[in-house]
């Protein structure tokens, strides 16, 4: 079963150095910021919902929870040249791999 979980570990890093970008979180409750890669998915525009799709009403960030244990309501993330907040509790869907966080952009890097 290690094996398959190792596996499952570099297939999430490989696609992560695809779909991801280079980014930290920072902890609301402080201690070292961690580098990771994150993937903001935005809202879809009006076209795709009128075609039966669902879509999140906020921006959506995806963070590996191999390299994240823990990410909690008022986390920063750092990505995609933007900082965001963490604005609803992440959860952890499926298979629990991937961090999965409702996020308030608060602009652009300094």
């Amino acid at each position: 079963m290690v094996d398959f979980l190792d596996h499952l570990a570099a297939a999430d890093t490989a696609i992560g150095a695809h779909v991801c970008t280079p980014g930290v979180v920072r902890f609301a409750a402080g201690g070292e910021v961690d580098p990771v890669p994150v993937a903001i998915e935005r809202p879809l525009d009006g076209e795709t919902i009128e075609r039966g799709q669902f879509a999140a009403l906020k921006p959506l960030a995806w963070l590996p929870r191999q390299l994240v244990a823990a990410l909690k309501l008022g986390d920063e993330i750092e990505g995609e040249g933007r900082r965001w907040r963490v604005a609803a509790k992440p959860t952890r869907p499926g298979d629990g791999r991937w961090w999965r966080a409702e996020v308030e952009d608060l602009g652009p890097l300094a």
